[in-house]
């Protein structure tokens, strides 16, 4: 069986946990090395979060600012082959926030482009004049059909030449006369 290893979120929200049960920054701490050993966050830092859990700011990152569309879709404008991690280095959020914001606006990415998810109306009737040709194209011969028709003709073709070549007399059955041997590749 694997061993849970904590991330900062869920060590935040442990602390935030052991602070409504009235435990001290220390008592926390020292169970969290109980819990998670080399896992867990330093006392200093728990001490920290313990005071700000006491003037109210229980959030995580509160100092970070919230992301707008506009920004997004500019930057996106700008450069649509730029990765989730590249926009949130750029707008100083997490790649959580720009993924979730990401897929709000109705973008994904294919072969590394940020493109909508639903296409434009007239995407859609390319597309689909583009179907229809092909299907029309599929209803008639297709080109198998050809080199299979082409390569039954031939072989026809052979078999008369290899029953002139074993008569080795005037042959009936196709009104040919024998001819000298070459080489015939198939």
């Amino acid at each position: 069986m694997t061993e849970f290893v904590p991330d900062e979120r869920h060590l935040h929200e442990s602390l935030i946990f052991l602070f409504n049960l009235k435990k001290t920054s220390k008592e926390a701490h020292e169970m969290l090395e109980k819990a998670y050993r080399d896992q867990s966050m330093p006392e200093q830092v728990c001490a920290e979060l313990f005071e700000r859990f006491e003037n109210g700011k229980f959030e995580r990152g509160e100092n970070r600012e919230k992301i707008e569309n506009t920004e997004l879709l500019a930057l996106l404008g700008d450069d649509s082959t730029l990765s989730v991690g590249r926009l949130a280095e750029m707008m100083n959020v997490t790649t959580e926030e720009v993924s979730v914001l990401i897929c709000k606006i109705g973008r994904i990415q294919k072969e590394g482009v940020w493109v909508p998810e639903k296409l434009p109306k007239q995407m859609m009737a390319n597309r689909k004049t583009i179907c229809e040709s092909l299907f029309t194209r599929q209803k008639k011969k297709s080109f198998l059909h050809r080199i299979k028709s082409f390569s039954v003709k031939n072989r026809d073709s052979i078999q008369n030449q290899q029953c002139c070549f074993k008569q080795c007399v005037k042959c009936e059955r196709h009104k040919l006369k024998p001819f000298l041997p070459l080489r015939i590749v198939i």
